[in-house]
């Protein structure tokens, strides 16, 4: 059962910040927003806010660098800008696309939409300056998991260049670039803006909304129209088991169809769906833990030192160098703690990720909740 749970509210919402209808809001000096990977995000800006803005009079560019991870960030970006810049010059520029010519006539000058972005080409600015003015419209850009930015030069060329393009396209107080980033994880999306040196400094990262109670009772109706013969779930039981998969209708979806196949009725159906998700949950962490042992003393040392501190991370700093011997039992050099990281960092798949800016963070948060569970439990270190 393929469920979609609408939000509408909550698209208005972010689009009326983005659009100044919210004076409280600072959405329009950029909106930087996290959530795990799986639970509806992506989705969520491309049927519900994506649409809701357009319906506002807004011209709405949308680039996930998730799915094109083999790209760089311009080129992604810049595929996105040109096919826009085409449009908006209007047929003469479609025609020319549609039969294989990137280059067009715009007043008498030729434009190569294929190096937006590269040297020589139109600077990232001077094509959405130029989509505003002959459109009239506000442009909002919507950057799909932006994380990816920056882990390279050019990921951190482009931020900067986006940063610019939205303080020169400001006219009299009034936003015409509006920047929307996405991250599937916090602390990743954090180094566009923690510090005077990165792009976004004096942003802030705010976490989109779980989908919650309200999905799982959404979810409930609609499936009890469609099974009548399952009726009176338990809705806090069920939600317990949404929370147990992390809040992921993917997986929630999985327990679902194994129970319908398995149990005859509705009391049957939650308890089988519940009992599901604590086994994977449990089975999740005991892989966790196996991988953790497995690793050689200075990277268990290096990752342990990574889940304590998170943000705060300083990996060759005087306290984590006496952290690293107590643990490993003998003197721990940066050379030594250099090459633990690069292993972490190339392990399948990856633990540890770094930015071109040399910040290091978990490469998946599902490490984070696995740590802040044994630590909760007393069962730190895993035996």
């Amino acid at each position: 059962m393929d469920f979609y749970y609408e939000r509408p509210w909550l698209a208005q919402q972010i689009a009326d910040g983005l659009t100044g209808s919210d004076k409280w809001s600072d959405a329009q000096n950029g909106l930087f927003l996290a959530a795990p990977r799986r639970t509806g995000k992506s989705r969520f800006l491309e049927d519900e806010l994506l649409p809701e803005l357009q319906r506002r009079g807004l011209l709405v560019i949308y680039a996930d660098l998730w799915t094109q991870k083999d790209q760089s960030p311009m080129a992604v970006i810049a595929a996105k800008l040109a096919l826009a810049f085409r449009q908006s010059q209007g047929v003469v520029a479609r025609t020319a696309h549609s039969i294989g010519l990137d280059s067009i006539n715009v007043l008498g000058v030729k434009v190569d939409t294929s190096k937006i972005g590269a040297t020589g080409g139109m600077s990232l600015h001077e094509v959405l300056a130029s989509i505003h003015e002959q459109t009239g419209k506000k442009i909002v850009l919507i950057i799909d998991e932006a994380q990816h930015a920056l882990t390279s030069a050019d990921g951190d060329a482009t931020m900067s260049a986006l940063k610019s393009a939205r303080d020169q396209m400001r006219q009299k107080g009034e936003a015409n670039l509006l920047l929307v980033m996405s991250g599937s994880h916090r602390d990743k999306l954090m180094r566009l803006l923690n510090t005077a040196a990165t792009p976004f400094w004096g942003s802030r990262v705010q976490p989109l909304p779980t989908l919650g109670e309200p999905f799982v009772r959404a979810f409930v109706a609609a499936f009890e129209r469609d099974q009548p013969n399952y009726i009176g779930f338990d809705i806090g039981i069920l939600s317990e088991a949404f929370n147990l998969c992390g809040q992921r209708p993917q997986f929630f979806n999985h327990y679902i169809e194994d129970a319908r196949l398995a149990s005859g009725d509705a009391r049957q159906f939650v308890e089988h769906v519940k009992l599901a998700a604590e086994r994977q949950r449990e089975l999740d962490r005991v892989e966790l833990s196996e991988a953790f042992k497995s690793l050689p003393k200075l990277e268990q040392a290096v990752l342990e030192n990574l889940l304590e501190k998170s943000a705060n991370f300083r990996a060759f700093d005087a306290a984590a160098l006496k952290f690293y011997e107590a643990k490993v039992g003998k003197k721990t050099s940066a050379a030594q703690v250099q090459k633990a990281i690069e292993k972490l960092r190339d392990n399948d798949p990856p633990i540890i990720w770094k930015s071109l800016r040399g910040d290091y963070s978990l490469y998946d948060q599902d490490w984070g909740d696995w740590y802040a569970y044994l630590k909760g439990q007393q069962q730190w270190p895993p035996r």
